[in-house]
């Protein structure tokens, strides 16, 4: 019996208490601060080119305004990015009245210079990403706007009619 109590006291003995923490393992995966892309990968993002299908315009030149942008996300939740140096129309008085929220909107994005004067235009510096579609409108002309009429593709086509077209 004591051999027993010997060999059951000891195999105790010999079995090692885990670690404090149980995801130890998984925690010290994921700390590494850089990305490793292959070769190919590496040149593809590098060499990204948006889908012409995805990319949308504001042209108005008699009130300078020249703006581009690629949407992203399903037709009734979608957000669109402006690209930097696209140019933006003056505020008018109703957007004051009309849009407060987007006015807000508008002076923020001048206080922190992602809108600013450039070569005496109103630019964006920084590309930047709106909510949605009549959002981006209203900021970009200054004025309250439909984003689905006012965004139109490269053959002219509004946002709404093209969009209406690619789900049919």
């Amino acid at each position: 019996t004591f051999i027993f109590i010997f060999i059951f006291i000891f195999f105790f003995l010999m079995i090692r208490r885990p670690p404090r923490s149980t995801l130890f393992p998984y925690t010290t995966l994921f700390r590494s601060t850089h990305i490793v892309l292959l070769a190919d990968e590496y040149e593809e993002l590098i060499n990204f080119t948006p889908d012409p299908e995805l990319v949308y315009y504001i042209k108005m030149p008699d009130k300078g305004v020249c703006a581009s942008g690629l949407i992203s996300g399903e037709f009734k939740d979608t957000s669109i990015g402006v690209y930097a140096g696209s140019s933006v129309g003056k505020i008018v008085p109703s957007l004051r009245r009309h849009s407060q929220p987007y006015m807000e909107l508008r002076e923020q994005l001048e206080q922190d210079d992602t809108i600013a004067l450039c070569e005496g235009e109103l630019r964006f510096i920084d590309d930047y990403t709106f909510d949605n579609f009549s959002q981006a409108a209203c900021i970009v002309m200054g004025r309250p706007a439909s984003g689905n009429t006012e965004w139109k593709n490269r053959d002219g086509v509004p946002l709404r009619e093209s969009m209406f077209c690619a789900q049919r």
